[in-house]
């Protein structure tokens, strides 16, 4: 169930393929939605969504589809040395610092 007077932006994704490439991609488009009566229908209770173009329009290819090689991802994910931060032991302060 949806509260439809919550809703005052939407995002749309849709995913397609490339018709030369055969690549795929990922078309991302933000709407405003403003709520308004039912010209159709003015005795019904249920607003009908407006939706205005707002926002950042994106095309997301996806380049990657396999995984690294299970080495190679470890090496990846390893956190560097000087990153890890320290326990600081027994330290206390008072009003006086």
């Amino acid at each position: 169930k949806i509260v439809v007077s919550g809703l005052d932006h939407m995002m749309m994704f849709v995913a397609s393929q490339h018709p030369q490439t055969k690549q795929v991609l990922i078309h991302q488009t933000t709407y405003f939605v403003k709520l308004k009566k039912d010209p159709n229908n003015p005795t019904s209770k249920t607003p009908v969504p407006l939706l205005t173009p707002c926002g950042p329009d994106m095309t997301m290819a996806i380049r990657r589809s396999q995984f690294a090689a299970p080495d190679l991802w470890k090496a990846s994910l390893k956190k560097p040395q000087g990153l890890k931060k320290k326990k600081v032991k027994n330290h206390t302060t008072n009003v006086f610092g």
